[in-house]
């Protein structure tokens, strides 16, 4: 947005200042906690330095148009093509003379245009952040590009479609070098290394200095040494703490005390496993919640624990104090079996897993080992049990007071405290030739057989 009038820009500068000032009271709860840099539009005129009222940054080298784009409302950066000369590289620069020399943190925040329309090829690519080792202006095409350092931030994945928003990156490191003078700060470059025919490919796209949607606009948030020395916490996860019944189709959730470094969740801080293996899967980070979405359905009938570890810190550096660790149980979900079960006392075909531990200790304490395993098909619920007991007993006029396995069927998962007309409760006492039914409702039980195993 080039500047015509002196009035025009004395009137766009004082509005591009006041939103300034409002969005920091916005994005902030504590003046002293970090500071956000966020320049307006400059004269696009090769002045232009990336101080607070003269943004600097332009992307060239797209297609074969012979132009600058310093003016342009956006930034981009693609690919490497391997078919055409559309290798747009996306620059941007910010003075930072202003700014503290000692810091914790500094990130680089962005919006993002979403890409949602249409990608041909080179619709996935990995983005990096290099510094720029040479002097560069908005309104020339140089017939090189400047030359460039090793990249100092990525791999950013993008692949088509996508809709990021406003995202943060970690720039400290680079931003300590410029400060330092190791580097000389002519900004950063922003593109894909990666090699294909670029066909409304992939991109790095975000809002300039010269958008007129001041939040669009590149900002640095910094955050000076010491301004934060409270260590984040982990305040809530889904699933909870011991939570059972967990769909195998979800994903982990770990919701922290404030805002993190998103580059800090990675699957090396944020890890699932099932007691031996650690679950393949990816995380992602968005507001103050971090997601582990697993590769695969987890297996039903498992216990799971989750962890967030000590590697991950907030936003000033700051990690929590230990690892955090919580756990969760997937649904017992009963397999479906064909051709039918017989029904013989012995559990011998290959759909049977009697696996699962019958361990919940209702009164006094436990003398045996016992495991179940259940299958259906189109007519019968199968029960399998296995029980492993040295010392069995049948002497009782009351089954329940016998070794017994006693069954009960919720019929129409009511999960009601009473018994009521879909509810059974079938007891089979070690060696009794007859079923037990808390009220004779038998109907339908064609036979039940049961073997103990005792040593």
């Amino acid at each position: 947005m080039k500047r015509i009038k002196d009035v025009g820009a004395g009137i766009s500068l004082s509005i591009a200042v006041l939103f300034l000032i409002l969005i920091m009271h916005v994005m902030t709860t504590n003046a002293d906690t970090f500071q956000i840099f966020r320049p307006g539009p400059g004269l696009n005129d090769g002045t232009d330095d990336g101080s607070i009222n003269a943004g600097k940054d332009t992307f060239f080298y797209r297609c074969e148009e012979e132009k600058y784009y310093g003016a342009d409302y956006d930034i981009i950066g693609r690919p490497r093509s391997t078919c055409n000369p559309c290798n747009d590289k996306g620059y941007i620069q910010f003075n930072i003379s202003t700014l503290p020399d000692n810091v914790a943190r500094v990130y680089l925040g962005v919006t993002h245009f979403s890409h949602t329309d249409h990608c041909y090829s080179n619709c996935i690519a990995d983005f990096y952040f290099y510094p720029v080792l040479e002097p560069w202006g908005e309104i020339s095409l140089p017939s090189f590009p400047p030359s460039e350092g090793a990249a100092v931030y990525g791999p950013i994945n993008i692949a088509f479609p996508n809709n990021f928003g406003n995202k943060e990156y970690n720039i400290t490191e680079v931003y300590r070098q410029w400060k330092s003078g190791s580097i000389p700060n002519n900004g950063l470059v922003i593109y894909s290394p990666d090699g294909d025919c670029n066909n409304a490919a992939t991109q790095f796209s975000i809002g300039s200095s010269d958008n007129p949607d001041v939040t669009m606009r590149p900002y640095l948030k910094v955050i000076p040494v010491g301004a934060d020395p409270t260590p984040p916490t982990v305040t809530s996860t889904n699933p909870a703490n011991n939570a059972t019944k967990i769909n195998i189709n979800s994903s982990i959730t770990a919701t922290f005390s404030e805002s993190m470094d998103a580059t800090t969740i990675t699957t090396n801080t944020f890890i699932l496993n099932n007691g031996s293996t650690n679950i393949d899967g990816t995380v992602s980070y968005s507001g103050t919640t971090a997601t582990f979405t697993p590769s695969s359905p987890l297996v039903v009938s498992t216990t799971y624990t989750a962890m967030i570890t000590t590697g991950v810190t907030d936003e000033a550096g700051n990690t929590i104090t230990s690892d955090y660790t919580w756990g969760f149980t997937t649904p017992f979900i009963v397999p479906y079996v064909s051709p039918k079960i017989i029904v013989d006392g012995n559990v011998s075909e290959s759909a049977w897993d009697i696996a699962t531990d019958v361990n919940k200790t209702v009164i006094g304490t436990t003398n045996n080992n016992t495991k179940f395993g259940v299958l259906w098909d189109t007519t019968y619920l199968y029960v399998g049990m296995k029980v492993l007991d040295d010392t069995l007993y049948n002497d009782s006029a009351y089954v329940h007071e016998d070794d017994s396995v006693e069954i009960y069927i919720d019929g129409d998962h009511n999960h009601g405290t009473t018994y009521d007309s879909y509810d059974r409760q079938f007891i089979k006492g070690w060696f009794d030739s007859a079923l037990f039914e808390q009220h004779g409702k038998s109907t339908g039980v064609t036979r039940l057989a049961a073997h103990f195993w005792w040593v």
